[in-house]
């Protein structure tokens, strides 16, 4: 192995990335296409008069937990998800890092989240709250919060993943409403933060009363059992596991990490953007900069923590893309210098403030717990930095 080559690789493949993410802003700041085709407003006004608009609406919350909310992305996510977990259930070398972290329960996470927002959205009907005043509600927080990570927390099981899904879709939605409706205009952070902020009350909640459910047993998947004791080594001192990271931190916010799902959700983002700017992101027209920040949060995240990366396993180098960039971005209204500002801020900040937190929370409680509590501290201290430039 040339050792000379290898130092420099992690350097080279960031330049490629942030050159990759300027290329992608100046592209698609000059394509600014509008069309009929489902702006955000007129799915939202539309969703509780139309059951075909409340399905459309369904489908868009499925992304917006990355702040993206687009029809074709979350069509593309679905879709790349699933070849990802063929390849990975059939132990194909072209699985790239294992879905949802070599668990063996990607259906069963798939599976909570379709659940929870479809008792969100149809059965508890918290779209209702759509007016010509209200025209965003976080319905989405169940598909990117609680559900999925009990689900890796407490493995496969039809009850389980039913008590998981029913709890979190009863909590998240009247707690994060509350926050937004009485606290957040007190202020001048981010609304995101409330989303976060309710993803770790919630998540604390959820996991503190299923702790007490007798049938709440924790199980690991069959095909992980098979494959426990398969060694995965990772060199991240390479070109191309930099390069893969990144990608596979485009689909951290549902659980999945892999890197062919994290390829399929780019595409998605700019065929959506590339169709009708009214359509993605609520229709802010702001997702050069947020794909751009989210490229470049991900690649400085990945460049200093690579050697965690070596040693643990995993780092949460995605909290950034899901929180303090396109949160501050939408909040301070966009522009290539808040967008790289905020992204490199929060991709040295996130990961290892994620990281402690998770580390110090009880076994029952999730992670994830710990990477959201961190993505609120964070984003209100990068906002705060911001506020004062």
């Amino acid at each position: 192995m040339d050792i000379k080559k290898t130092k420099i690789a992690p350097f080279v493949a960031f330049a490629v990335k942030i050159t990759a993410s300027l290329l992608l802003y100046f592209t698609m700041v000059n394509i600014r296409n509008e069309s009929t085709f489902f702006p955000y407003n007129d799915v939202v006004l539309k969703t509780n008069e139309s059951l075909f608009y409340k399905t459309i609406y369904f489908m868009m919350n499925f992304t917006e937990g990355e702040f993206y909310g687009g029809l074709l992305t979350s069509i593309m996510l679905i879709i790349g998800a699933f070849i990802a977990w063929n390849l990975y259930k059939n132990n194909s070398k072209w699985q790239g890092f294992a879905i949802s972290g070599g668990s063996g329960v990607w259906p069963w996470v798939f599976a909570s989240q379709i659940i929870s927002l479809f008792l969100t959205i149809y059965v508890f009907d918290f779209v209702k709250f759509f007016s010509d005043d209200v025209l965003w509600l976080p319905t989405f927080i169940v598909v990117v919060g609680t559900p999925p990570a009990l689900t890796l927390v407490y493995g496969p099981g039809l009850k389980k993943l039913l008590t998981i899904s029913v709890l979190s879709a009863l909590f998240t939605f009247p707690f994060v409403h509350w926050l937004n409706q009485y606290i957040m205009p007190l202020l001048h952070i981010p609304s995101m933060v409330s989303n976060v902020a309710t993803m770790a009350f919630v998540g604390l909640i959820v996991s503190a009363i299923c702790h007490q459910l007798p049938w709440m047993k924790r199980e690991t998947s069959k095909i992980a059992l098979e494959r426990a004791n398969t060694t995965v080594t990772q060199n991240t001192e390479t070109f191309f596991w930099s390069i893969r990271r990144t990608l596979a931190d485009f689909s951290e916010a549902w659980f999945y990490g892999n890197e062919l799902v994290g390829v399929f959700v780019i595409v998605g983002v700019m065929l959506d953007w590339l169709i009708n700017i009214e359509h993605i992101t609520n229709g802010s027209g702001l997702v050069p900069e947020i794909l751009m920040g989210q490229i470049v949060a991900s690649s400085v995240g990945v460049l200093l923590y690579r050697k965690r990366f070596e040693e643990q396993g995993w780092q949460p180098t995605f909290m950034p893309l899901v929180s303090t960039v396109p949160g501050v971005i939408l909040m301070m209204g966009g522009g290539i210098g808040i967008a790289l500002i905020s992204a490199v801020l929060s991709g040295i900040m996130s990961a290892p403030v994620g990281d402690y937190i998770s580390k110090r929370l009880p076994d029952y409680v999730p992670g994830a717990v710990g990477f959201v509590s961190g993505m609120t501290i964070v984003t209100i201290l990068v906002s705060a930095v911001m506020h004062t430039l």
